[in-house]
């Protein structure tokens, strides 16, 4: 993959869309301070672990906390909603969110965040155990 931002259409987030959310396809690393959040695509045995959330089926991920790393982030996030250690990770995508207008959906997060999108193998699965974000 080449550094060039390859860049989809525009979404709206939010119960009020009060902010827009753009697809990069990029390996550039954006400014820590501003990646509110990482995902996951880990690959196993030629296939794509999932998580089930409250939010649904998707990528294992999530809010990146003070002081962690982006790789710290996702690495924690798939053991937590997975169980399962990562290999290498490749850094493949990120949603650009912007906010269109300040509201009680994105007062915590910065004018312009970023969510991560990385690829991985998978290392090791462990035992699974149900919480209360799985």
């Amino acid at each position: 993959m080449t550094n060039s931002l390859e860049q989809f259409s525009t979404t709206l987030w939010g119960k009020d869309k009060s902010t827009s959310a753009r697809l990069e396809t990029t390996s550039i690393l954006p400014p820590i301070e501003l990646v509110t959040a990482c995902f996951v695509y880990p690959i196993y045995q030629n296939r794509i672990v999932l998580s089930k959330t409250p939010r649904g089926w998707g990528p294992p991920g999530g809010h990146r906390e003070p002081n962690e790393t982006p790789e710290d982030c996702v690495r924690r996030e798939a053991l937590e909603e997975a169980a399962i250690c990562l290999g290498s990770l490749t850094l493949v995508g990120r949603w650009v969110a912007t906010k269109i207008f300040d509201s009680p959906y994105n007062q915590k997060y910065p004018q312009i965040g970023y969510q991560l999108l990385y690829l991985a193998s998978v290392t090791n699965i462990l035992p699974f155990e149900a919480n209360h974000e799985t």
